[in-house]
């Protein structure tokens, strides 16, 4: 290990000597290498969720796609129907009274 000198404000010697006496450590220099050690814990939690976060807003719109393309297939396929029908009736007037009816 490398020994380092800091200067650190009032509220960080406070959250020291807080985490000393909180997890029973034995020294500031130990508080400071678990703060430190859950500091690059968090941020690899971080960059984790970060990259879930992006995967899932991804197969978001994937599927949001997927929903639209089948909307629209959807319509395409009943207006060949009515265009269909419409077509029906009109060369069979009989056919179109009693699909009507």
């Amino acid at each position: 290990m490398k020994k380092i000198s800091v200067s650190v404000e009032d509220r960080h010697v406070e959250a020291l000597d807080d985490r000393e006496a909180d997890d029973d450590i034995s020294s500031r220099s130990e508080a400071l290498r678990a703060i430190l050690d859950d500091y690059e814990e968090l941020t690899q939690e971080y960059e984790d969720l970060r990259t879930e976060y992006e995967e899932l807003q991804t197969e978001l719109e994937r599927v949001k796609n997927e929903k639209r393309l089948m909307l629209e297939e959807r319509e395409e396929k009943q207006e060949l129907v009515l265009t269909s029908l419409s077509s029906l009736c009109q060369n069979d007037p009989s056919r179109g009274q009693s699909t009507m009816s």
